[in-house]
């Protein structure tokens, strides 16, 4: 009797076991392989109306020059698509791509900021295939038919991703309307650069700086988040200085990253207790900040050279709030997000995109485009 129930033990065991293989051994492929269901979705998209701007390599920069003296430029800050191309996210997949389509078709813009988060390699969306992801989002960008840069956040390039951070840089640098740069190999990141846009006369109006916050902590067993590391800032002050030197005055410049720094925290804590430092601009704080615990210079050298008066950053996704801490606009860029946080699918204060309007004398405004009011 004894011998009987140990060998159906057995057999359940490896019946078990056999079912958990399988399964292992499909989402093994799922994950590896990804979804292109969401492409035919994107292939039918046409191209938006917008200015055919003049575009060049301007020494170690690349450079946008404007058409009309009397027309802003348009820079349209896109984050978090968190776009999976994955078998069970389909559905979010393509709100997320219809949101994009629809603000960009509202807002016509002359370049198209993406930062971060764009990518969701994740096993638990079934895929980890992030080339197939940068396909798509590349295939979209070309739909679309307008300018576009990229920097990146903690998700486009997970460990565990088909891609590295490296690999992808290389094939965004590739793309024809990418003006993405890896960056000096040099310089702790992928995808720290400049955009330098040109008034009509040629004359140099403002510099749009993308720079890679990175994602977590070098082996850091809780995956806290990375922050800004000093060869970064030293790359920046550097850069910055070169040209305000060679132009002989103090150009204006927006800085673009993923992963806030600290100080939008302190930021929004003093204005919580009513501080006369701060300047509320817009938005909300409805999630808590998520940035790096470990400190660094950048906000201490931003104001040293004295080029940067406005930030833009991605990342948490329910933060829309914007603010001026001293002298400079902190502010975060509105999601897109269809898949990331729990509930979020239905969710619509967030959702939207960040229009800067830049001016010939190097002024700008900022809008917010939430997808509910377009």
């Amino acid at each position: 009797m004894k011998r009987n129930t140990k060998i159906k033990l057995l057999k359940i065991f490896f019946l078990y076991a056999i079912i958990l293989g399988l399964l292992s051994t499909t989402m093994a492929i799922l994950c590896i392989n990804g979804s292109r269901k969401i492409f035919s979705d994107i292939e039918k998209i046409v191209p938006v109306n917008h200015r055919e701007l003049e575009r060049i390599k301007d020494g170690d920069e690349l450079a946008l020059y404007n058409d009309e003296s009397d027309k802003p430029f348009k820079i349209l800050q896109l984050s978090d698509i968190h776009l999976s191309c994955s078998y069970i996210a389909y559905k979010n997949d393509l709100k997320a791509i219809q949101a994009v389509e629809k603000i960009v078709r509202t807002t016509e813009p002359d370049l198209i900021v993406l930062t971060g988060d764009i990518l969701y390699p994740l096993f638990w969306t079934l895929n980890t295939n992030n080339y197939l992801i940068a396909e798509a989002i590349s295939l979209l960008m070309q739909k679309l038919g307008i300018p576009w840069s990229i920097i990146f956040g903690n998700h486009d390039s997970e460990s565990y991703a088909t891609l590295t951070r490296e690999e992808l840089s290389l094939y965004f640098q590739k793309n024809e309307l990418c003006l993405f740069d890896v960056g000096p190999s040099d310089v702790y990141g992928y995808g720290n650069y400049i955009v330098k846009l040109y008034n009509h006369d040629r004359s140099l109006n403002r510099l749009l700086v993308m720079m890679d916050s990175n994602s977590y902590v070098p082996n850091s067993i809780l995956n806290d988040y990375d922050n800004i590391h000093q060869d970064q800032i030293d790359w920046y002050q550097n850069k910055l200085e070169k040209i305000i030197k060679k132009e002989q005055k103090l150009i204006p410049s927006t800085l673009y990253i993923h992963i806030p720094f600290g100080e939008y925290l302190t930021a929004w804590n003093l204005y919580q207790h009513e501080s006369p430092e701060i300047l509320y601009i817009d938005g909300e704080a409805n999630e808590g900040f998520s940035g790096p615990k470990r400190e660094d210079l950048m906000f201490e050298t931003i104001k040293k050279v004295g080029s940067t008066d406005s930030v833009f950053c991605g990342h948490d996704h329910e933060n829309t709030y914007a603010i001026k801490y001293q002298d400079v606009i902190l502010s975060y860029g509105l999601s897109i997000d269809y898949l990331a946080y729990p509930l979020i699918y239905n969710k619509t204060t967030q959702r939207g995109g960040t229009l800067l309007s830049i001016n010939q004398d190097g002024t700008f405004s900022f809008d917010r485009k939430l997808l509910i009011n377009i």
